[in-house]
């Protein structure tokens, strides 16, 4: 049996309320339908501080000093009428640390990319 833990980084408190249950129940399906051997999906946790939404660097941080603790990172958050200050401010920085392994998937309702999840070895 595999166990696949998650986090989730996103920019408000509603967003962590409902996206863990809704990402976890999507793994599970997807776990059952793609792989032969048995994978227990763990409860995704959100990456958050007291004041708001990690920055880059507490998310990286957190991740390479518990390197075993994720096996994905699900990144959300929504664009509004600014796409070009998402990317530059989260999606490019993101990308930068973790290179290949971090993709955008997911949309807004306009069809621009607003979210993400980096793979990390698994």
């Amino acid at each position: 049996m595999r166990y696949l833990t998650s986090a989730l980084v996103s920019e408000g408190v509603t967003d962590d309320q409902f996206l863990p249950r809704l990402l976890a129940r999507a793994l599970t399906e997807i776990c059952l339908t793609e792989f032969e051997d048995a994978v227990e999906v763990a409860d995704i946790q959100p990456l958050r501080d007291r004041k708001g939404p990690c920055s880059i660097a507490d998310v990286v941080g957190l991740v390479e000093q518990n390197p075993a603790s994720f096996s994905l990172i699900f990144f959300h958050h929504d664009q509004g009428a600014n796409a070009e200050r998402t990317a530059a401010e989260w999606l490019r920085p993101l990308r930068e640390v973790w290179g290949g392994a971090c993709g955008a998937t997911g949309s807004s309702g306009s069809g621009a990319r607003d979210g993400g999840v980096a793979s990390r070895g698994w």
